[in-house]
């Protein structure tokens, strides 16, 4: 869905207020949204190990950046994040001395290194991530913006009443409505965790 196309989803009518601020308030909630709730979950299209080879690129959505890394799956072995010192203090040779991956490491947004250095050619890479829209992008999915409408709302509510020096200010609003905000990250963070009912909607897309 496009930000612009989202504006009559507001639930009050914010008199005064051009529409660039409004299509710009909700895109910046919807940013923000996704970069603090990790809940904008893909699944990657899967890679391929290659014997000797650790370094593999991240193969983000069009028109998306990474938020976290949630599931590294490597040939049916779900691995577990590690740092390249934490590596070291395992194996020290692990860039060299191939094996069987039990370790991801993540040196950017880009890459994950693979712990040891595979020994097998071909096998699967599946990764489970969530990603944030770019700057310039300028759409959502529509599953995501069904799922978590009125928390983006209440982010585009909050910076609109927040703009200072307008007759539609109102710091004590905007206050509410970034209460309101923070209470649907916290409970979309919980839920693509599993962690508070049902799981939120996995999709694998192509990009935005």
């Amino acid at each position: 869905m496009y930000y612009k196309d989202m504006a009559p989803l507001l639930p009050v009518y914010i008199a005064g207020c051009p529409d660039f601020l409004v299509e710009k308030a909700i895109k910046d909630a919807t940013l923000s949204f996704c970069a603090r709730s990790a809940a904008y979950r893909v699944t990657l299209d899967p890679a391929f190990t290659i014997a000797n080879y650790f370094e593999y690129e991240v193969d983000l959505p069009r028109n998306t950046t990474l938020v976290d890394l949630h599931v590294v799956v490597v040939g049916g072995t779900t691995l577990v994040p590690e740092t390249e010192e934490g590596a070291a203090q395992i194996n020290a040779k692990w860039r060299t001395e191939a094996g069987t991956p039990q370790y991801y490491i993540r040196p950017n947004n880009n890459m994950i290194y693979l712990v040891p250095v595979p020994l097998a050619a071909g096998d699967k890479i599946e990764i489970t991530a969530s990603v944030k829209p770019t700057l310039a992008s300028a759409q959502i999915s529509d599953d995501f913006v069904e799922d978590h409408v009125d928390g983006i709302m209440a982010g585009a509510l909050s910076l609109l009443y927040d703009t200072p020096d307008m007759p539609w200010s109102n710091p004590q609003r905007a206050m509410k409505q970034e209460a309101l905000f923070a209470s649907y990250i916290q409970n979309a963070k919980n839920n693509a965790d599993g962690r508070k009912g049902p799981t939120h909607r996995r999709v694998r897309y192509g990009g935005l």
